[in-house]
């Protein structure tokens, strides 16, 4: 059906009026390019515009032109999204497509309402520069905000940079910077915990088996469940003979 229909010279696409093997363009009349550099061509297949064909084989591969019609796979494609190509830029040669129950698209309406188009323009203007003066202001009163801060230990963001707090942001404001009790360490009220090493026992300095490890771990695997008293009744220690002192 398509070499006899689609891929035949007079055939051409029924919505866009475009031929076989041409090649695409943009708006601007601009050649379009696939992913490998290739020029983008329109390539025709047959719409099916009646759910009915979908119901049988015979029905859908049988030439029936109240039920089909030739299409470009674009515009096909189109179809299935419900929009068509806008009328006016179809009279000027380009396709550009919009929703079936729409007039024409954004430019050509633009085109014919320059006033709506002023004024868009000008309230987005307003807009714009309305932001600026805010983000100013906000920015402004960030940095008056961190130059009054009591604490000098936040950084970027608000993150405190004390030790034990790490990374975290700073619950407090600068009204109540020195409630936090890393402040209070820094300016020297509070003093800063001290925590204890643990001390090893001078027996497991001492003991002289040679496969310990740390926390009395075996490096042959588990606890070693002998004091240097009667170490040399692990096998282990009987296969290698006891450090020198």
């Amino acid at each position: 059906m398509l070499a006899d229909h689609a891929h035949i010279p007079e055939a051409k696409c029924a919505v866009c009026h475009r031929k076989h093997g041409q090649v695409m363009t943009d708006r601007k009349g601009n050649i379009k390019y696939d992913k490998k550099g290739n020029e983008k061509r329109i390539i025709l297949t047959i719409n099916h515009t009646d759910r009915i064909c979908y119901l049988d084989e015979e029905l859908y591969l049988t030439w029936n032109p109240s039920r089909m019609r030739v299409e470009c796979t674009t515009c096909n494609w189109m179809y299935e999204q419900g929009k068509v190509p806008c009328p006016d830029c179809l009279k000027k040669g380009i396709v550009v497509y919009i929703k079936w129950d729409q007039e024409c698209c954004d430019a050509c309406f633009y085109e014919k309402h320059p006033d709506i188009l002023q004024r868009i323009i000008q309230k987005r203007t307003e807009q714009e520069k309305a932001d600026k003066e805010y983000r100013e202001k906000r920015n402004a009163k960030n940095r008056a905000a961190k130059r009054e801060h009591p604490c000098t230990y936040h950084g970027m963001g608000q993150k405190c940079r004390i030790q034990f707090r790490g990374c975290l942001i700073c619950p407090y404001a600068k009204t109540k910077a020195k409630n936090c009790q890393g402040f209070k360490i820094k300016k020297g009220a509070v003093k800063k915990p001290v925590f204890k090493q643990s001390v090893k026992p001078a027996a497991f300095l001492s003991f002289p088996c040679r496969f310990r490890l740390k926390e009395q771990h075996c490096e042959k695997g588990g606890i070693c469940g002998y004091s240097k008293t009667n170490y040399q009744k692990c096998r282990q220690a009987q296969e290698r003979p006891a450090r020198r002192k």
